[in-house]
């Protein structure tokens, strides 16, 4: 039952705005090294913010959030059918 009430903190943790700032924040320190370096600024079409690289992180997060949230109904779905058929193992071979 305790499991249960850090649940709402699972995807508190998992949000997306969360790790989408976390991704923008690695990517911004990275761009102000490169912009520091003489020699990257003499190639104004090279991609060094790696956009992409950020828009495909942020899918692949939400994929394993999905995962992770299919997976817990799953389970909880699956205790609560175990807990029926026990329920009614135990009401037709006890009689009770």
């Amino acid at each position: 039952m305790f499991q249960l009430l850090r649940l709402p903190g699972l995807f508190i943790i998992i949000n997306p705005r969360n790790a989408t700032n976390i991704i923008k924040a690695y990517y911004r320190g990275k761009i102000k090294r490169t912009l520091s370096n003489d020699d990257y600024k003499q190639k104004p079409f090279t991609d060094f913010n790696k956009i992409m690289m950020q828009i495909m992180i942020g899918y692949v997060f939400r994929i394993l959030r999905l995962a992770v949230i299919v997976v817990l109904i799953c389970y909880f779905s699956g205790t609560l059918f175990y807990l029926f058929c026990w329920q009614l193992y135990l009401d037709h071979y006890q009689g009770t």
